[in-house]
This record gives structure tokens, sequence and C-alpha cells, in this order.
């Protein structure tokens, strides 16, 4: 199969900068996964910082290799056996930015397609703002804080890898089976 290439339409300036471009960026995404044999499992346009969209966990080492080249599927498992990846897209609207946050349970890697910026810190503190060239890839530690920040005149597009220590998913079923159970206990 050959590589996913996202539409150039999606690198233009033009689209990149006026906030109709997210209907555009959205759809350049969806057809480039689409036509690449991706499963969107998940589109939330409804974000006040702009938009993301999820892709099936089954797609996750094909991601990895078409988003990440110089990383394999098992490094983006942090060497974790088991551990289940997350394929995302994160789109930020201009002048925009996500929350100040940080992931107990879980590690993460950004591939900026555009132009962006982003801060992060091991501490509240949210430090200075980092600004990168597209191709760029940055990796947050579990439990390292971070921010996605669109640029003021630019949407900022990125792809995302997250990953979730199998323990980590067999807690949170367990805690889930056990809140199941005591709820049907009680009806």
């Amino acid at each position: 199969m050959e590589r996913l290439r996202l539409p150039r339409k999606l690198e233009t300036k033009e689209v990149l900068e006026n906030e109709e471009g997210m209907g555009q960026i959205l759809t350049d995404i969806l057809e480039g996964m689409a036509s690449s044999g991706y499963t969107v499992i998940e589109l939330n346009d409804q974000k006040p910082w702009g938009a993301y969209v999820r892709l099936d966990g089954t797609d996750a080492d094909r991601f990895v290799e078409d988003f990440f080249p110089d990383l394999s599927p098992e490094e983006a498992r942090l060497g974790i056996e088991g551990a289940e990846l997350s394929p995302k897209f994160l789109i930020v609207s201009p002048g925009q930015r996500l929350s100040w946050q940080y992931h107990g349970r879980r590690a993460e890697r950004w591939r900026f397609l555009t132009n962006g910026a982003y801060h992060r810190s091991d501490t509240d503190d949210e430090g200075e703002l980092v600004s990168v060239p597209a191709g760029s890839v940055v990796q947050f530690a579990r439990g390292e804080r971070h921010r996605l920040v669109g640029l003021d005149d630019e949407h900022v597009v990125v792809a995302e890898i997250g990953n979730i220590p199998i323990q980590s998913l067999l807690q949170t079923r367990k805690i889930l089976f056990d809140w199941l159970m005591i709820i049907n206990v009680k009806t």
C-alpha cells in the first residue's frame, strides 16, 4: 500500500489562515483517512479551541508508520508490551489553545503537520512558548504538563499518538466492571 499523504490543500496558507478553513481541513483529513483505509471513530468539531478526529486503535500501527516514519510501533508503545495506541488528529483554531493538561496513565507524541506552538513543563509553571516548523515531532512523558497552542493567524494541525499501558487499561476496565456490578445489584 502506498504511504498516506494528506491532500496538498491542507498545507496551503489560504486554508490555514481563515476560520472557514476548519471545515476544509476536517474534510481533507476525513477524505485522506477514508481513501487510505483508516476508520474514523470520533469527530468532535465543537471544542472551544478547534476540533479532533480519533481513529480506530486497530489502525494505530499503520498510523505510526505513516505519520511517525522514524518510529516503530514498539517504540511508540515505549517498550510496554500490550500498550494500546490511540491515533488522533488535533486541529487548533487561530489564537486558541488547549487546556493545560497532563495524563497520569499515558504518554503522547505529536507530529506537527503545520507550523505550530506548544508549552511543556514538569510543574504547573507553563514556561516559554515553543514555536516549531511543520514536520517537528515532540514527545511528552506520562505526567508531563503540556498545551498545544494555535498560531495568531493560522490553524495548527497535529497528528497525535498516545500510549496507554495495558495495566492502566485493565485497572480502568476492572473499576468500570465493579461499578456496573454495583449498579446491577441495586436495581
